[in-house]
C-alpha cells in the first residue's frame, strides 16, 4: 500500500475509495432505472 506509515493519509485514501465505490454504485442505479423506463 501507498504510505503505509501515514495513517491520515491512510484514512483519506479510504474515504476516497468508499466515495467512488459509492458514486459508481448509484451512477449503476440511475442507469438501472433508464432501462427499465425504456423498456
Amino acid at each position: 500500500m501507498l504510505c503505509a506509515g501515514n495513517k491520515h493519509g491512510h484514512k483519506d485514501f479510504y474515504k476516497t475509495l468508499i466515495t467512488q465505490a459509492e458514486a459508481a454504485f448509484f451512477l449503476h442505479l440511475q442507469l438501472m432505472e433508464t432501462k427499465i423506463e425504456n423498456a
